[in-house]
């Protein structure tokens, strides 16, 4: 996949990953709240779970960098992120 182009502009995307170290990764819509008081362990209803934590996995024994696959757009500022390999249990 290389020279992929932005959908939104079709300036060229930088390809990278994104990564949440300490905490579930979601997609959150709008009207849907994150609640006050969470742990790791907290299931957000109505949230896409991207990538979920990790503590006894990856480089170390609190390493949770399980990145997900994602595409910059430096000129729109838009990133695409694509988590269909680390997590097709979604919590939505």
């Amino acid at each position: 996949m290389d020279d992929i182009t932005c959908p939104y502009c079709g300036y060229e995307l930088t390809k990278g990953t994104v990564n949440a170290p300490q905490e579930n990764f979601y997609f959150i819509p709008e009207g849907i709240t994150l609640p006050a008081i969470r742990t790791r362990w907290t299931k957000v209803k109505g949230a896409t779970l991207i990538k979920p934590f990790r503590m006894f996995e990856g480089n170390g024994f609190f390493s949770a960098y399980y990145p997900a696959k994602a595409f910059m757009c430096h000129n729109c500022k838009k990133i695409i992120i694509d988590f269909s390999e680390i997590n097709s249990n979604n919590s939505k």
